[in-house]
């Protein structure tokens, strides 16, 4: 018998998600709370790594089972990373036009930001969500940055 193909008793999976999904649901819930933007990052991605393993809820036998822990850790653990994708990318962004203002690339800034304005306009209810109304808060700071910033002017670097 392939090891891989082995029946899992329903305890083992339950112990996976108690283990691995839910404290990194839970950490991302600290995070929010605090505004903790790296670490919800980091937790965002521990929790994409942890969903990997949930195939092993996929070895329990009894179709009940397998959908019973589905329910339970995979559901909440794809609706977060779901929650997180578009406010982390902007977040990262955000990260990245920094870096570039302080190589005194404000062009690629400029045009970096608008582009993180254009995401920023697709996330609905801000003004419900404190986490969001941070990001959009960051965003206006950097925006700031970036027209206090001194202008760059173009260098054709010959071919």
């Amino acid at each position: 018998m392939n090891p891989k193909n082995s029946i899992v008793t329903y305890a083992e999976a339950d112990a996976y998600g108690k283990d691995n999904i839910l404290p990194v649901i839970a950490g991302v819930e600290i995070a929010k709370a605090n505004l903790n933007w790296d670490d919800l990052a980091a937790n965002y991605y521990s929790l994409n790594k942890a969903l990997k393993g949930t195939s092993i809820f996929n070895k329990v036998e009894g179709e009940n089972n397998k959908e019973k822990l589905a329910a339970t850790y995979k559901a909440p653990a794809k609706e977060k990373i779901a929650e997180l994708r578009l406010p982390l990318t902007i977040y990262a962004g955000i990260k990245h036009v920094e870096a570039k203002l302080d190589d005194g690339e404000t062009n690629r800034a400029v045009a970096k930001l608008h582009i993180l304005k254009e995401l920023m306009n697709k996330i609905e209810n801000v003004e419900d969500d404190v986490l969001l109304q941070d990001l959009e808060a960051k965003i206006n700071e950097l925006e700031t940055k970036v027209n206090n910033a001194p202008a760059q002017d173009f260098v054709k670097v010959p071919i």
